[in-house]
């Protein structure tokens, strides 16, 4: 082979190429096949459920598909950012793993127009995001009670902390399913950080040698909120400053908490804070009413609602072609790490769960 080389260089580099190409070529065929088979099936999927010129916005989820009393599902899973930017649009169907406030709250708005919607659940498994967009879920929520007097549940399935719990707090009655975690009720800002004494950096691979060490610092209000901080500077001013912004998030926080569950300012300072609990002692610290699953959640809001006939809906899925095709390709829990650190940096005051529930 090394003889064939080097005696017909040319011809080897040839095929060389050759083969690079019908290889690539392979592969983009299968890639656009894959993306031409991933497009059929959504398409199919839309068409389900056309009757006639009848559009519904709504997906079948359980219960009778003829009942036309629907309860609501409203997915919020994910971090909580306050709304689409318009550079998301370009590459969003990379993202996964985050829903927007303020889509949440026109959902909740359109449901309130609707009378065959007899109900909302909320289903939460979300560890916090922005303030602006857990408020927004929060406004929705009493706008809909206020304009149909109907019944709202928040379910936790996974995680309902931080900025997930202020969503959640809203509704009239708060359900976790086994083995949630619920709580988190504080201000987290940063990290900000400080490279002490800098030799050497790269721009290629965002790596920097310093002499001292790298310092982060975070702004918190709430006992426990900055637990699982892998560091232990600003200046006095910066810090009391920021400080202070934060502190009055925090006793916003805390007073809609504390009306909307019934709990006093200081029990939550004092027995909840920033930790998180699995169900039992959220229950004891009154952070939710229940422990159930998804279908308990469902029968029991069909209940309060006075219904025995009914079905459990969600808006159809309103991603773009791309969205739904690299959506399978890239799942939450590959893309939703980098798309966070990303996205909380651009974020001046988080409700958010920093570090590991597990590792607490």
């Amino acid at each position: 082979m090394r003889k064939f080389i080097s005696e017909h260089p040319i011809l080897f580099t040839c095929l060389t190429s050759c083969t690079t190409l019908i290889v690539s070529t392979i592969m983009l065929f299968s890639f656009l096949f894959f993306i031409f088979l991933a497009g059929v099936s959504a398409v199919s999927s839309k068409l389900d459920g056309f009757e006639g010129t009848q559009i519904s916005p709504y997906r079948y989820v359980d219960g009778n598909p003829d009942s036309e009393n629907k309860i609501l599902v409203i997915p919020i899973k994910g971090v909580i950012l306050t709304y689409p930017l318009e550079e998301d649009s370009i590459f969003s169907f990379l993202l996964t793993g985050q829903v927007y406030g303020y889509t949440i709250k026109r959902e909740l708005l359109e449901a309130a127009g609707d009378p065959e919607i007899k109900g909302v659940i909320l289903e939460i498994d979300s560890p916090g995001g922005t303030i602006a967009g857990s408020k927004a879920i929060s406004d929705g929520v009493d706008y809909y009670k206020k304009a149909t007097g109907n019944p709202v549940f928040s379910h936790i399935i996974g995680m309902g902390a931080s900025g997930g719990y202020w969503a959640a707090a809203s509704a009239d009655k708060i359900i976790a399913d086994t083995g949630s975690l619920t709580g988190s009720i504080g201000v987290i800002m940063g990290p900000f950080k400080y490279y002490n004494k800098v030799i050497s950096e790269s721009d290629f691979i965002g790596s920097i040698s310093t002499e001292e060490g790298i310092e982060s610092y975070y702004i918190y209000a709430g006992e426990d909120k900055d637990l699982g901080d892998p560091y232990k500077r600003l200046s006095e001013k910066a810090k009391n400053t920021l400080q202070n912004s934060v502190d009055n998030e925090y006793e916003i926080f805390l007073e809609h908490v504390s009306n909307n569950r019934k709990i006093g300012t200081e029990t939550l300072k004092q027995n909840v804070g920033g930790l998180v609990f699995g169900n039992d002692q959220a229950l004891e610290n009154k952070l939710i009413d229940e422990t159930g699953s998804t279908n308990y959640a469902y029968s029991t809001l069909a209940e309060t609602a006075g219904l025995t006939n009914y079905q459990v809906v969600e808006y159809k899925s309103t991603q773009g072609f791309l969205q739904e095709i690299f959506g399978v390709l890239f799942k939450p829990e590959n893309m939703k790490s980098a798309y966070i650190n990303s996205k909380c940096l651009l974020c001046n005051k988080m409700l958010f769960l920093y570090g590991t529930p597990q590792n607490y």
